[in-house]
């Protein structure tokens, strides 16, 4: 997975992904071989209110409420395709 489609994917998306990973590697290689800090790592694995269990090297929701959970996510996905955009913006055709 390189930079690029680590930060287009959604939390919805990425936590599986990363969450198969873990039971490979461990989070700095995972940090590592995306490109980034393993505390951006960290920062962008939180969004969607996930939260790393290390016990079983794996990401799960953190439920407040349903609502409030569907509420950031709907942000976060709206936030990340306004990041694309501007990604895109700028990209060398």
């Amino acid at each position: 997975m390189d930079k690029d489609t680590f930060f287009a994917m959604t939390p919805k998306e990425r936590v599986p992904k990363v969450s198969k990973l873990l039971k490979e590697y461990d989070m700095k290689r995972i940090s590592d071989l995306i490109g980034i800090s393993s505390s951006k790592f960290s920062q962008i694995m939180r969004e969607g209110d996930y939260i790393y269990h290390k016990a079983d090297k794996k990401y799960y929701p953190f439920v407040r409420s349903e609502e409030e959970r569907e509420k950031n996510c709907h942000r976060q996905e709206l936030l990340n395709n306004f990041c694309l955009l501007i990604l895109n913006s700028f990209r060398v055709k």
